[in-house]
């Protein structure tokens, strides 16, 4: 469909944002490019870190993107304007992947200073800092459970329970097809109907027993 084309070096890492509008990409020329999906234009280049970039992650709602770097830095940017909100240092190793929390409130992010650390996305504060055997090269997390895999340098995978973080509301995407508007609850996985009212709302999920907090996006997937 198209080429991207404008790094001046490696690109090691990318992603797409929830409604997928936005494409963002990772690069050791020390710059994050947003671009737009549908035209593979270039919105925005990324500018701040001093090292080589080497992940990148949209929030659950599309509003921020986190980016992770060899120069001990995490870095938060406003996806609209590609604007950088924060700036969350390591000081000792570099950082070498990231990831929202599916509530959007947290970061995690894996170093080769072997620690796990866990990040509030709005105020660019640490939360925890989880140490661990060796150098840490790649995190992701549950759907709805505080709950983190991680793997090392040693070959080592971790699956981590997040003590004491407690979730907000998880974050979930519409999906609107010729007839219907609904959600999947990632806990129950049982579909649910819902109405344009509720796009941008706080809900619980329906099912009996399960009572899983949910916020839906203001956007939906359309689905053919």
């Amino acid at each position: 469909r198209a080429t991207l084309t404008g790094h001046t070096y490696l690109v090691m890492d990318c992603a797409i944002s929830p409604d997928g509008a936005f494409i963002v990409s990772a690069s050791w020329d020390k710059t994050l490019k947003i671009w737009d999906a549908a035209s593979g234009c270039e919105l925005h280049t990324l500018m701040g870190h001093t090292g080589e970039v080497y992940a990148c992650v949209f929030s659950p709602d599309g509003r921020w993107i986190v980016s992770a770097s060899y120069d001990t830095t995490l870095r938060v940017w406003e996806t609209a304007s590609g604007r950088e909100l924060h700036t969350l240092i390591y000081y000792k190793s570099y950082v070498n992947a990231c990831a929202f929390t599916p509530d959007g409130l947290s970061i995690v992010s894996a170093s080769s200073e072997k620690t796990l650390r866990v990040w509030d996305a709005t105020s660019g504060r640490e939360r925890c800092c989880i140490p661990l055997l060796s150098d840490i090269t790649a995190v992701d997390l549950h759907r709805w459970k505080a709950t983190v895999v991680c793997g090392d340098l040693g070959g080592n995978i971790y699956l981590l329970d997040l003590v004491g973080i407690t979730y907000g509301p998880i974050i979930m995407t519409a999906q609107q097809n010729e007839q219907n508007l609904g959600i999947r609850c990632p806990a129950c996985q049982k579909e649910h109907p819902i109405n344009q009212v509720q796009l941008g709302k706080e809900m619980v999920c329906f099912t009996p027993g399960c009572s899983l907090r949910l916020k839906i996006n203001p956007f939906t997937i359309e689905m053919k």
